[in-house]
């Protein structure tokens, strides 16, 4: 069954273009009322609305998507623009167009889909929105990055150091740390009780990132009180999932 994506015309993407050769039925709108009217009769797996657009902004249609009875409560919805995104839907800007297109590109691939909708609705912490990631190892930044952001959305800040996080994390508010358990300086495990000996950030969910093998060791760790420990070496291509199903699991 192909994948059905309704749009408003007002993006910096060629849809068509996109999706050559793929099983999709694209359906474009002219303007935010029209595209509303629609969407109440009609179900699409994917829905792309623009920040602006003519009849109804795209913040507006979404908060009514979610007020109103609706065939698309379990739609995927993107909003393509600068200004703040409403919850419950991936946010690009219109400089992130080829971010845009892996992130379809991992929804048509078919496994990905169930894993980036429960990652929005199933964790009792609600919604997974910022990470804050702490290893030395700097060749691991960019896969953690981009990872995060091509599937689930979810902004990260990255840095090498723990003197360093614990400089950035006022102004960033992060939901959910990682941290690696061996640095210099400054070691995960130093770093948590820094975070835990502190008002404003002694709630913050932290996950330990770690080459520890030892069941000892392990459960040393653990009783620190981290969500979740994730063992070195990574696959790439899953350290994402790992996360966010740590997060899941509430």
């Amino acid at each position: 069954m192909a994948h059905k994506i309704l749009s408003i015309l007002n993006i910096d993407l060629d849809l068509s273009e996109l999706f050559t050769g793929k099983d999709v039925e694209i359906t474009l709108e002219t303007d935010g009322l029209t595209a509303f009217a629609r969407l109440l009769k009609e179900h699409f797996d994917f829905i792309i609305i623009p920040e602006k657009a003519e009849g109804l902004d795209g913040a507006s249609l979404i908060s009514a998507l979610k007020v109103v009875k609706s065939p698309n409560k379990d739609s995927i919805v993107i909003f393509i623009g600068e200004g703040e995104a409403p919850e419950d839907c991936y946010s690009y800007s219109k400089n992130e167009m080829d971010e845009l297109k892996n992130l379809f590109e991992l929804f048509l691939s078919g496994e990905v889909k169930e894993k980036v909708t429960t990652g929005f609705s199933l964790s009792p912490r609600g919604r997974l929105r910022k990470v804050l990631f702490v290893d030395d190892d700097k060749d691991l930044h960019p896969l953690i990055q981009k990872g995060l952001k091509s599937i689930y959305n979810i902004e990260s800040l990255i840095c090498s150091s723990g003197h360093e996080a614990l400089e950035k994390l006022p102004w960033f508010d992060p939901d959910l740390i990682i941290l690696d358990v061996i640095m210099p300086e400054l070691s995960g495990t130093e770093i948590l009780k820094k975070l835990r000996g502190q008002k404003e950030t002694k709630n913050i969910p932290v996950i330990f990132f770690t080459a520890k093998e030892k069941i000892t060791e392990l459960e040393e760790l653990l009783a620190m009180g981290p969500i979740g420990l994730i063992l070195k070496p990574v696959n790439p291509d899953t350290l994402s999932h790992e996360i966010q199903d740590i997060w899941n699991e509430g």
